[in-house]
Formats: structure tokens, C-alpha cells, sequence
């Protein structure tokens, strides 16, 4: 069986037409597979922030924003194990708080 992470905007409505697809849960752990330091913020966004690709054990590889350690080079490793976390991402123009979910690395590895 092959796992697949959907981001918000597919169509759900489409997959449930195939009878192959079903919904699932995830452990919320996993590995950075890459990582950048981004110097050049994304709108709403301060720079300086750390994305990543995270592989999970279930199979795909997740694009995260990561929290908890200083974004800088050097901060995180390949391999280092993280933990997915629910959280303030960045705020609407209106000052309204825009939650999601981020990674962030597993104390005492």
C-alpha cells in the first residue's frame, strides 16, 4: 500500500471516487531528510526560518516549516528525528493567528 500526504487544496471529493484511497493517520514523527535556512522570507513570513523535507516512517516526505531551534546553519542535521507540533505559523493582516502544523527536533537523541 502506498501512503500518500495531501495538502489542503486537493480535491477530496475527486479521490473518494477511487475506491483505492483511504484516510489514515500519521504518526507524527519523522526524519530531516533537507533543510534550508531561509534568509529571503515568503510574505508574512520573518526571516530568518528553517524549511524542511521530513520523511515519515509511513512513507512520503512532508515540505515543514521547523520550529524549536535556532535558524541558523548547523542547527539541525540530516537524519536528526522530529516531532510534528500544532502551532502558530504567522498572523493575518488582521492579526488573526494562522495555525498549523510544524516539525521540530526531539530533545534527548
Amino acid at each position: 500500500m502506498r501512503i500518500y500526504f495531501f495538502s489542503k487544496e486537493t480535491n477530496m471529493s475527486c479521490l473518494h471516487q477511487r475506491k483505492h484511497y483511504a484516510r489514515g493517520e500519521l504518526s507524527g514523527k519523522g526524519k530531516i531528510f533537507s533543510y534550508c535556512v531561509v534568509h529571503v522570507p515568503l510574505p508574512g513570513f520573518q526571516a530568518p526560518y528553517i524549511i524542511a523535507q521530513v520523511q515519515i516512517p509511513e512513507g512520503p516526505r512532508i515540505n515543514s516549516l521547523i520550529t524549536g531551534c535556532e535558524p541558523v546553519e548547523g542547527s539541525l542535521n540530516i537524519g536528526t528525528e522530529v516531532e510534528l507540533v500544532v502551532c502558530k505559523i504567522t498572523e493575518t493582516k488582521e492579526g488573526n493567528d494562522v495555525i498549523g502544523f510544524m516539525f521540530r527536533p526531539i530533545k534527548n537523541q
